[in-house]
C-alpha cells in the first residue's frame, strides 16, 4: 500500500496497538487460575449501547441453559478442550497443525462449526457466539515469561497518554518498554497536570477507562488477528479480560453488538492451557474511548494494515476523530513492532542524547539532539534507515519486518499482499481530511511531536521582527525568550504578530531579558517546542578615513588633507546553530549572518579636520565638525546614519574575499580557512557634518560654508566586505582593511583620494548554541542519512518471536 509523504506538523493524537498471536494467558492444568486481567475498575463503565461502527456482524449473547457461571465454564472448557487436542500435535507444521485443530473442533459438542484459517481457527460455539483461536506464534517454543501482576490505569485526563500492554507470562511481550515510552513524555515537557501519561494491562476496564476525558496517545500491545467471515474479514485484539459469569454481564451489550467475540491462543507447552479471554475489535474501542481530535492510530499489532481488514478499520477509527492510521500488513517480530515505536516516538518528540527518558536503552541517540520532527517526515525517514538500534539491529528498515521463522514466513506468504512474500510493511495511512492537506481541528488536541522550530531570523528594521521556520499547532500559542536551554519557566514572552503552521513572527526589543536566550514556542496546550538558541553579540567600531585633497573649483591649484573618524556601539543577533538536512543525518553549521546591526546602536563623529592651501593665491580653507546629532542605524530627517549590513557589499568581490556568498557551510576564509564568514559593509555619513571655510569669500568651499556641493552622504564613508568570522564557539572577530571597493571620493568641491582604517572589539557571544543544542532541518535541504551505533550484543540471540 502506498500513501504520501508530506513535511507537515500533525496536531494530533496517537493510538498505538503492537503485538500479534503467540503468546497467552497461562492457567495451571489444576485449575488454580492465576489473575489474568486488570481488577474491573467502578469507573470504568461499559457502553450500555455500543455503537457497532459496521465494522462488525452481531453475534448472539450467550442463551444460558444453567447459571451464568456454569454458561462461562462451559465456554472455557470447550475451548482449552480444543487447546489441549492442539498440543498433542507434532508441530512441526502450522497449517497442517491448525487444519487439524479445526477438524477437531468441528466435531465436539461446545461448537457447531470450526474452520481453519492461516493466522488461526475460526468457530462457532454451541450457543451461537462467535470464538477465534489465535495461532501460535511463538514458534513451538517451551519458554515463559515470569508472572506479572495486572495493572490499572486511571483515565479521565483531558490529554490521556495510555500505553495498553498484554502483560502476561507472554515472552512476545516486554511491558518495560511500554513503561518507558509512556516515561519519554514528561522530560520533553509534557505539562503532568493536563497530560497524562500511564501503561496497564489490555484489559476491557481499562479501555473503557478511557471514555472520561480524552484520549492523545493510546497504545495496546497485544495478539491481533484477521477473523475471516462469510460476511468478510474482521480484525480483532486480545484482551487479558478473562472470560467468567460477571464480565459475561457486563459486556454483554457488546457481545450482542458484534464488538467482542472470545478468544484464545494456541500455545504448545502442555504443562500450561490457556483460560479464554475477549477479543475486541476497533468498533469496541470507538464505542469506548473519547479521542480527542486529529488522534493518530498507531496499530503496530499483526495484521493491523492487511488489505482484508484495513479499510474497515481505518473507517471505523476515522469516524472517531482519529486523523492517521498506522498499521503492519502481515505478522510482525515483537522486536521489530517495539524498535518502530522506539524510532517514532524518539524522533517525533525530539528526545535524544543524552536521552532522560531511558529511549536511549531502545533506540540510537544522535548528537548533538535533532529537534522534534512531523509525523510524516519521522515515517519517510523509517523508510529509508536500516534498523541499527541496542533492541534490533538487522538488513531490514523501520517500515518492514522480514519473519526469520520457516512457520512464520510461511503463514505471512499466505496472507496478501503476495508480492510481498515473508515480508510484513509498517504503512502510514492519513485520514482523507489530512490527506487533502485540511488542518486538525484545533479543540483539546495533543501537539503530537511537539511544536518544532526549525530556523529562527531577525530582521532589526524599521522595527525589529522575529521570524520563526518550522512546525507548529493550528491553534495560536505563546513565544517565549528564555534564559535557560533546558526550560522556559520564568520565560519572558515576546510580542506575536502573525501565526500559522509553519512560520510565526513576532517583536522582538533590542534590549532586556526578551532580546536574546533560547526560543520556545508553547502549544496552547502548554507544550514547549525545542529550544533554539538566538545569540547576541555586542561590538564597537571606530573608522578613519584620511583624504589627500588637491584642485579646489575654478581650476584653484593647491593641496592638503582632511580626516574623518567616527565611532559606534551596536549590537547584531542571528541564529546560528547547528542545523541537520534530513533526520539522523551529521549536524551542519548555518551560514552566519545578520541583516543589519540592532536599533539600539549609535555612532558619533569624533573627529572632522581638513586644511587646504594654494600659496601662489594665498587662498585657503579649513574642514571643521559642526555640532553633528548621533548617528543610528534607521534615521530620521534630523540624523545621521549609519550600518553594518550586506546590501553595501560589492557582490563581484565575495568570493575574492571568502565569504559564503549564500553558500552553505564553512568556507575558507581570507586568510586561514575553513571559517563561517559573513562580509558586511560599514557605511556612514551625515550631510550636515561638514562646516567648510574659506578666505575667498566661499568661493572655494563651493559658495557655501555648510555641505552644498560637498557631496556627502551615507555611501560616501563605505568601508565594503569586511569579513565577520565566526569560529566553532561562536565567537566572532573582524578582519578589516580589505581594499575598499567604494574607490576614490570627492570631498566637497576638491578632488582627492583616500585611505580607511577600521577596528573593531566584539564581545563574547550570549546565548551561544553547544552540544545540548537541539540540531534542525534546514528548510530545503536534501542530504543522505547516516547510522553510526552498532546494535547492542546483550539483546536476546534469537530475535524470531512473533507476536
Amino acid at each position: 500500500m502506498q500513501h504520501p509523504v508530506r513535511a507537515i506538523l500533525i496536531s494530533c493524537t496517537l493510538v498505538v496497538a503492537a503485538g500479534c498471536s503467540g503468546g497467552t494467558i497461562m492457567v495451571a492444568p489444576a485449575g488454580s487460575h492465576p489473575g489474568t486481567g486488570a481488577t474491573p475498575k467502578p469507573s470504568a463503565t461499559p457502553s450500555a449501547t455500543p455503537t457497532p461502527g459496521g465494522a462488525a456482524t452481531p453475534s448472539p449473547s450467550p442463551s444460558p441453559t444453567g447459571s451464568a457461571g456454569a454458561v462461562a465454564a462451559q465456554i472455557n472448557a470447550a475451548m482449552q478442550g480444543v487447546e489441549t487436542y492442539y498440543q498433542g500435535l507434532p508441530h512441526q507444521n502450522l497449517q497442517a497443525d491448525l487444519q487439524s485443530t479445526a477438524t477437531f473442533a468441528g466435531t465436539q459438542a461446545g461448537f457447531t462449526s470450526a474452520q481453519s484459517q492461516s493466522d488461526g481457527v475460526t468457530a462457532t460455539l454451541a450457543n451461537g457466539a462467535l470464538a477465534y483461536f489465535f495461532a501460535d506464534k511463538g514458534l513451538y517454543t517451551t519458554a515463559q515469561g515470569p508472572p506479572t501482576p495486572p495493572t490499572l490505569i486511571q483515565g479521565g485526563s483531558p490529554h490521556e497518554i495510555a500505553f495498553l500492554e498484554y502483560d502476561y507470562r507472554d515472552i512476545g511481550f516486554h511491558p518495560s518498554r511500554q513503561i518507558a515510552f509512556a516515561a519519554a513524555f514528561a522530560p520533553t515537557g509534557y505539562p503532568t497536570a493536563t497530560y497524562r501519561a500511564e501503561e496497564g494491562s489490555a484489559s476491557l476496564d481499562n479501555v473503557a477507562a478511557l471514555r472520561n476525558g480524552g484520549v492523545d496517545v493510546l497504545d495496546i500491545s497485544t495478539h491481533g488477528g484477521v477473523y475471516k467471515k462469510p460476511s468478510g474479514a474482521q480484525y480483532i485484539l486480545l484482551s487479558t479480560t478473562p472470560v467468567t459469569a460477571a464480565n459475561m454481564q457486563k459486556w454483554s451489550a457488546d457481545l450482542q453488538a458484534g464488538n467482542l467475540v472470545y478468544g484464545l491462543t494456541l500455545y504448545n507447552p502442555s504443562e500450561y492451557v490457556a483460560l479464554a479471554t475477549f477479543a475486541f475489535t476497533p468498533a469496541f474501542i470507538t464505542s469506548h474511548v473519547t479521542f480527542n481530535p486529529g488522534a493518530i492510530v498507531d496499530n503496530i499489532s499483526c495484521f493491523g494494515a492487511n488489505p482484508l481488514i484495513a479499510t474497515s478499520v481505518q473507517n471505523t477509527l476515522f469516524a472517531a476523530n482519529v486523523g492517521m492510521y498506522y498499521g503492519w500488513t502481515k505478522s510482525v517480530l515483537g522486536g521489530d513492532s517495539d524498535d518502530s515505536d522506539a524510532f517514532l516516538l524518539d524522533r517525533t518528540l525530539g528526545e535524544q542524547n543524552p536521552s532522560a527518558s531511558g529511549l536511549a536503552t531502545y533506540v540510537n541517540q544522535r548528537s548533538p539532539a535533532q529537534r522534534p520532527f512531523s509525523l510524516f517526515e519521522t515515517y519517510n525517514q523509517m523508510s529509508q534507515e536500516t534498523r541499527n538500534d541496542p533492541l534490533v539491529g538487522s538488513t531490514d528498515n523501520y517500515v518492514t519486518s522480514t519473519a526469520l521463522d520457516q512457520q512464520l514466513a510461511a503463514m505471512n506468504m499466505i496472507f496478501p499482499p503476495f508480492a510481498d512474500g515473508p515480508v510484513s510493511h509498517f504503512i502510514e495511512m492519513p485520514s482523507p481530511s489530512l490527506a487533502a492537506g485540511a488542518p486538525i481541528p484545533a479543540n483539546n488536541i495533543i501537539e503530537y511531536g511537539r511544536p518544532s522550530i526549525a530556523q529562527a531570523e531577525v530582521n532589526e528594521a524599521p522595527t525589529a521582527t522575529l521570524t520563526l521556520y518550522g512546525e507548529f499547532p493550528s491553534a495560536q500559542g505563546s513565544l517565549v525568550m528564555s534564559s535557560s536551554e533546558s526550560s522556559p519557566a520564568g520565560a519572558t514572552p515576546l510580542s506575536i504578530t502573525s501565526w500559522s503552521p509553519s512560520t510565526i513572527t513576532a517583536t522582538i526589543p533590542p534590549e532586556g531579558p526578551a532580546a536574546a536566550g533560547y526560543l520556545y514556542v508553547i502549544s496552547a496546550g502548554g507544550v514547549p517546542s525545542n529550544p533554539v538558541p538566538l545569540t547576541q553579540w555586542a561590538g564597537t567600531a571606530q573608522a578613519v578615513r584620511t583624504f589627500t585633497l588637491g584642485s579646489a573649483p575654478f581650476n584653484n591649484t593647491g593641496s592638503g588633507t582632511a580626516t574623518i573618524a567616527a565611532n559606534f556601539s551596536f549590537h547584531f543577533r542571528a541564529d546560528v546553530h547547528p542545523v541537520v538536512g534530513i533526520i539522523d543525518t551529521d549536524a551542519q553549521p548555518q551560514n552566519f549572518f545578520f541583516p543589519n546591526v540592532e536599533s539600539d546602536a549609535t555612532g558619533t563623529f569624533s573627529t572632522v579636520t581638513g586644511q587646504w592651501h594654494n600659496t601662489s593665491q594665498s587662498q585657503s580653507a579649513t574642514i571643521s565638525i559642526d555640532s553633528p546629532p548621533l548617528m543610528v542605524p534607521f534615521p530620521s530627517a534630523s540624523q545621521g546614519s549609519f550600518n553594518i549590513t550586506p546590501n553595501a557589499i560589492d557582490i563581484s568581490q565575495l568570493q575574492q574575499d571568502g565569504c559564503n556568498d549564500g553558500v552553505s557551510g564553512l568556507q575558507s576564509g581570507p586568510s586561514n580557512g575553513p571559517f563561517n564568514v559573513f562580509c558586511a559593509g560599514l557605511s556612514f555619513g551625515d550631510s550636515n557634518v561638514l562646516q567648510c571655510t574659506d578666505n575667498v569669500m566661499g568661493n572655494d568651499c563651493g559658495g557655501n560654508p555648510s555641505v552644498n556641493g560637498f557631496g556627502i552622504s551615507a555611501t560616501v564613508y563605505a568601508i565594503n566586505a569586511t569579513p565577520f568570522v565566526l569560529d566553532s564557539a561562536y565567537n566572532v572577530s573582524v578582519m578589516p582593511n580589505l581594499p575598499a571597493s567604494d574607490g576614490p571620493q570627492q570631498l566637497a568641491q576638491f578632488s582627492s583620494t583616500s585611505s580607511t582604517t577600521e577596528t573593531f572589539a566584539i564581545s563574547a557571544p550570549v546565548a551561544p548554541p553547544d552540544d545540548m543544542t537541539p540540531a534542525a532541518r534546514r528548510r530545503g535541504d536534501k542530504r543522505g542519512f547516516l547510522v553510526n551505533a552498532a546494535p547492542d550484543p546483550s539483546r536476546p540471540s534469537s530475535p524470531m518471536l512473533g507476536r
